[in-house]
């Protein structure tokens, strides 16, 4: 009941948010007592309920509203359990009724349940205006005579909701109305749910009203999936352990209400939805928390002059400023819970709860920074979110990859057939950046084989694809092998045996026939560059596949295919890029001398990879330096030109 209990203090601890709207738009943290509902249809009455104005909303659009239900309508997903209040014109117009399936008892059901509450000492104004209106049966007339109803409303007026305005000197939406929700859920939990059976509550350890059935649309509007079941009372559910449901779980109304409704506002506002799984961390004092499959989250808190961090150095530092924010929220006896829900039969059925971690804030700040430092890379490429001329741009900055980014490197874009695989890839990161479990090798090896072999394709279209890919498999390639080197979740003494930048003193086979592989593609795209001709896959690119099997052999090969373009460098100065390329390519190949077992033709691990992206990347720097150098230059002479200019007038 751990869950149950964590979620429930959420609720307590976050009631002023209580059916408050958020900038946001999202569904607010609902009242007890009251579902969220789209309605499409709005009635204005007066006080006394007499019809006054009508309209409609645009098709597929509406206005999503807080309103009143009971325990069996807020479950409903068929029959004739009516909403209190707001509901479809199945069940307010006796009008719209169909004789031969006897829709008559819906109406009929609807105004019984809404007189009851008008009876009571309970009653609002408001509720009696509609009840007023409700009961002289002219809903459809009045909708044909404002010209609101069409053939299709007509056959259909279980799609079309209905909400009201009150005339009451001006014009006020029922629905907004704090008071006439206090005035039903007073009337709801003491005059219908108070009557009924009490038993011990397994969460508040106190004897209340109990819950017998849980509420719907958790993860999202028209979610039929339930978390709490206990219907299968004649077979083998409580077979030889319990004698009835109440012995094997039972949750008072209070605790299951606002249990259920706080995981509903906490998916809408924060959650990670993967189809029909869902993740969902939070701090159970509503403090503000990293979103930890959503790096835009903790980038959106680094210092403005540093929102594009492209050295390890400037990322460290941001996120220690981004993370330290959070940390002022987070005292020392908070708490933060990560929750992972799916279904086996999409919106139908149970919910699961597949993961579940309650861990102390600070030692979740810990395991975030742990995973963002040790996981990060450059370049890591992203979309761009924010609207205008830049939406749907490339973001290139230091970064960690996502969980969707980590199924994308290893899998490639989802199918219907990999949804499955995608769920489980996602399941299993969480495990790594919550727990710090080790990077599973197969999405390892997967994200590095498939980065590879999108190289060798080398289609233009697909520049991206590969550019992601392949910055994806560098970050998992370092995290796996810095982890192997490293006590598991010993962060203070983390030490990082493979560099994100170019490392020239590593001397491991692997990374140093990756950094070969970066000169030969660079040497020759150097050349053809040089020569005015258009760009074209290398061969270095075409014969990767071979190399990382057989590295001796086929480096051998590419050697001899590069001889041509070295040999033209040779005619320039000694001090000309491709001379250089090559003198520094050479220093790579004599130090394998002092190791020839080294140079041979043993298959290579995936950190060849590191090697090979790491020098193209320092390939790209220097290349961005010099042309920075040249443009500093030409400004300069510039403005020494024109102060000539000025002082010769």
């Amino acid at each position: 009941m751990t869950w149950i209990t964590k979620l429930y203090e959420t609720y307590e601890n976050c009631g002023n948010a209580v059916g408050i709207d958020n900038a946001a738009g999202n569904v607010p943290l609902l009242p007890i007592g009251h579902t969220s509902q789209k309605t499409q249809i709005e009635i204005t009455i007066d006080e006394d309920g007499n019809f006054q104005s009508a309209s409609i909303d645009p098709p597929k659009e509406g206005k999503t509203v807080i309103i009143p239900c009971t325990m069996e309508s807020e479950a409903r997903s068929s029959g004739n359990t009516p909403h209190p209040l707001f509901d479809n014109l199945k069940y307010l117009a006796p009008d719209s009724s169909n004789p031969k399936k006897n829709d008559g008892i819906f109406f009929e059901k609807y105004l019984t349940q809404l007189e009851a509450w008008c009876d009571s000492e309970y009653a609002h104004p408001k509720a009696q205006a509609i009840y007023a209106y409700v009961k002289k049966g002219t809903i459809i007339s009045d909708l044909r005579n404002a010209h609101i109803l069409n053939e299709k409303m007509e056959s259909n007026p279980q799609n079309f909701y209905v909400r009201f305005c009150v005339y009451e000197g001006d014009i006020q939406e029922a629905w907004k109305d704090v008071s006439l929700r206090k005035s039903y859920i007073g009337y709801y939990v003491n005059s219908v749910i108070g009557k009924g059976p009490q038993s011990l509550c397994y969460a508040s350890g106190k004897y209340l009203p109990v819950s017998r059935l849980s509420p719907r649309s958790i993860r999202r509007p028209g979610d039929g999936a339930y978390l709490i079941s206990g219907t299968d009372e004649s077979n083998f559910t409580f077979r030889g352990r319990f004698d009835t449901r109440d012995e094997a779980m039972c949750l008072s109304y209070d605790a299951s209400q606002k249990a259920h409704k706080a995981l509903k506002w906490l998916i809408e506002k924060q959650g990670y939805v993967n189809s029909d799984q869902v993740f969902v961390a939070w701090g159970t004092k509503n403090q503000p928390i990293p979103q930890i499959w959503d790096p835009d989250d903790v980038y959106a808190n680094i210092p403005a002059d540093e929102q594009r961090p492209d050295t390890a150095e400037v990322f460290a530092r941001s996120m220690t400023k981004a993370l330290s924010g959070y940390a002022q929220t987070l005292t020392p006896d908070s708490s933060v819970v990560v929750m992972g829900l799916d279904s086996t039969n999409g919106a139908k059925g149970r919910l699961s709860i597949t993961y579940y971690q309650e861990l102390a804030g600070s030692e979740f700040l810990k395991r975030i920074c742990h995973w963002y430092q040790t996981t990060k890379w450059y370049p890591m490429t992203y979309m761009k979110k924010n609207t205008g001329e830049t939406e749907g741009q490339s973001l290139t900055i230091t970064g960690v990859p996502t969980p969707r980014d980590i199924f994308f490197a290893a899998y490639g874009r989802e199918t219907e057939s990999t949804k499955k695989i995608k769920k489980a890839t996602v399941s299993r990161i969480m495990r790594c950046i919550v727990e710090g479990k080790p990077i599973p090798y197969d999405l390892v090896l997967s994200s590095a084989n498939r980065a590879a072999k999108l190289i060798f394709a080398g289609k233009s279209e697909n520049t991206w694809d590969t550019n992601k890919t392949m910055n994806v498999a560098c970050a998992l390639i370092r995290k796996y092998y810095n982890d192997r080197e490293n006590e598991r979740n010993d962060f203070e003494h983390y030490n990082e045996v493979w560099k994100m930048d170019l490392d020239t003193m590593q001397t491991d086979r692997n990374y140093l026939f990756g950094r070969l592989l970066a000169y030969a593609r660079n040497i020759e795209e150097y050349s053809i560059k040089s020569s005015g001709n258009n760009a074209r896959q290398t061969n270095a690119e075409r014969m990767i596949p071979r190399f990382r099997q057989h590295p001796a052999e086929t480096w051998g090969k590419l050697y001899e295919k590069l001889l041509p373009y070295m040999a033209k460098f040779r005619t320039m100065g000694p001090n000309s890029i491709g001379n250089r390329l090559e003198a520094d390519m050479n220093a790579i190949l004599d130090s394998f001398k002092t190791r020839p077992d080294d140079f041979s033709d043993a298959a290579l691990t995936p950190v060849y990879l590191l090697g090979y992206q790491s020098q193209l990347t320092q390939f790209d720097k220097v290349r961005k330096e010099a042309a920075a150098k040249r443009r500093a230059k030409e400004e300069a002479e510039q403005i020494t030109g024109d102060n000539s200019t000025n002082g010769g007038n």
